[in-house]
């Protein structure tokens, strides 16, 4: 079964917290922290909800423009390996091979960014460093995907590359 979980950063202390995005009464958003059970109840009087009541302690106020899925893939040029979401930065190497057969190694840095046209993750080149890339699982040998940083703390990083 997939994993279907986000990030976002607390507004608190800006710290980053994971787990599935709530929005209350159209206004708030919130995160449910894995591992905690909520309990709400609503109160409807003639089609209109009066009350409403969750427990907080699941929750994380969270600024909603951090908001990111977690992709499906892991960094694993490192151990334990990372959840890679959407709006991380990362490095990428990827091997190609040209119409003659010939191996073209491809690197490079981007961002992850769900395309809904093509409906799938890529890496959307930052600077002059070649064209979208796949974000995906089947790496042939010597293909990797590293996080680097994130738009949020890191948006230096947006412009080095």
């Amino acid at each position: 079964m997939r994993e279907i979980e986000f990030s976002a950063k607390r507004i608190s202390d800006g710290k980053w917290v994971y787990g599935v995005p709530l929005k209350v009464y159209d206004e708030d958003e919130y995160i449910m922290t894995d591992g905690n059970d909520v309990c709400g109840y609503s109160q409807y009087v003639n089609h209109e909800r009066v009350s409403f009541a969750i427990e907080e302690t699941a929750l994380s106020h969270i600024d909603p423009e951090t908001i990111g899925q977690y992709t499906g893939i892991k960094d694993k040029t490192i151990i334990p390996y990372k959840k890679i979401y959407e709006n991380n930065i990362v490095k990428f190497h990827r091997i190609r091979y040209g119409d003659i057969g010939n191996e073209i190694n491809i690197d490079g840095v981007g961002k992850v960014e769900y395309n809904e046209f093509q409906a799938r993750y890529i890496i959307s080149p930052i600077g002059n460093t070649g064209y979208e890339q796949s974000l995906c699982t089947d790496w042939k040998g010597g293909e990797s995907t590293e996080i680097i940083g994130n738009t949020f703390d890191n948006p230096e990083l947006l412009k080095e590359a």
